[in-house]
């Protein structure tokens, strides 16, 4: 069933910064957002949750790695 209540403003910064690397045509622009959805994503978990899981932390630095890598190598 479909829930009408909206999570909270991190989730919704999120999908934005999601949007915005899904629309976008450069690079850097395109991973600065994903790097933030990520963020966002990180501290909406934190406050519905309690704590951040592991797997969203390894998943979050693998990710950041690789966007940092790749801004870093022009690719």
């Amino acid at each position: 069933m479909i829930n009408l209540i909206p999570k909270s403003l991190f989730y919704q910064l999120a999908m934005i910064c999601f949007l915005v690397a899904t629309v976008s045509s450069r690079p850097i622009k395109i991973r600065g957002s994903v790097m933030l959805a990520y963020l966002f994503l990180m501290i909406w978990e934190y406050k519905t949750t309690g704590g951040i899981t592991i797997d969203v932390v390894v998943w979050t630095a693998v990710f950041y790695c690789l966007n940092i890598f790749m801004i870093l190598n022009k690719k």
